[in-house]
């Protein structure tokens, strides 16, 4: 019973996390279908800048160590459990 818990826990902030770099990828996008093109030259090189700055993936890192997302669930999930496998196949000799 204890174990669903914490990884219910990590699953949302790894699910988060993808959800945000997705979401990070697409103001770029947004940004190119606005209306820029007939805009002022200010504004025009305003949205230049966003989009270049936002083409660079976002990356949300936990203590700077791995990045947050659900390939990183997957693997602490496929982890935990090889662990928990060896664990009771040695106790059960």
């Amino acid at each position: 019973m204890y174990l669903p818990t914490p990884a219910f826990q990590i699953f949302i902030y790894c699910w988060c996390g993808h959800e945000i770099m997705e979401e990070g990828l697409s103001v770029s996008r947004a940004a190119y279908s606005s209306g820029w093109v007939g805009a002022g030259r200010r504004v025009s090189r305003g949205v230049r800048v966003l989009m270049c700055r936002a083409q660079r993936p976002l990356l949300l890192t936990a203590g700077k160590l791995y990045p947050v997302n659900r390939l990183t669930f997957v693997s602490l999930i496929n982890a935990s459990y090889t662990f928990y496998a060896l664990l009771r196949q040695m106790r059960d000799r």
